[in-house]
């Protein structure tokens, strides 16, 4: 891969439930796929991917809580905060967390989510002022 992508963006990816569920089981080690994005000079680019770890919508357990401040009355900001739960809970509830690489010269970390109910795929990757053992703990990444 010869230039930038964007730290954080929406990346292509090919939606296989039982080759993530292989990873997930224990069946193998890792998945090696490949990815579409819009790199910074707006071109579509390939980037290969090593996908280390995937942990699947069942795994977690979240909780979202919303507070919406604002000029309306008490009773309507807590109508927002019951939406904007809602809508947490469809967008995060049935997630996929993706850690891994992006292949090249220098391995880049890199997590991804998937968002069934939204159907997209949202990729980050690790600044270089962040620590890798932070960004993604070794145990996903190993």
């Amino acid at each position: 891969m010869k230039g930038k992508i964007p730290l954080t963006e929406k990346i292509e990816l090919e939606k296989n439930e039982a080759r993530w569920r292989m990873l997930v089981s224990g069946l193998v080690n890792d998945l090696q796929m490949s990815g579409i994005v819009d790199s910074c000079d707006g071109n579509r680019v390939k980037i290969q991917l090593l996908i280390k770890t995937i942990i699947a919508p069942e795994s977690m357990r979240s909780e979202y809580e919303c507070f919406t401040p604002g000029n309306l009355s008490q009773e309507i900001s807590s109508g927002h905060s019951r939406i904007f739960e809602h809508l947490m809970g469809k967008v995060y509830g049935k997630s996929w967390i993706f850690f891994g690489f992006i292949t090249g010269k220098v391995n880049k970390p890199i997590v991804i989510n998937y968002f069934p109910w939204l159907d997209i795929f949202i990729y980050s990757q690790k600044l270089n002022k962040e620590r890798e053992s932070i960004f993604a703990p070794n145990h996903y990444l190993n």
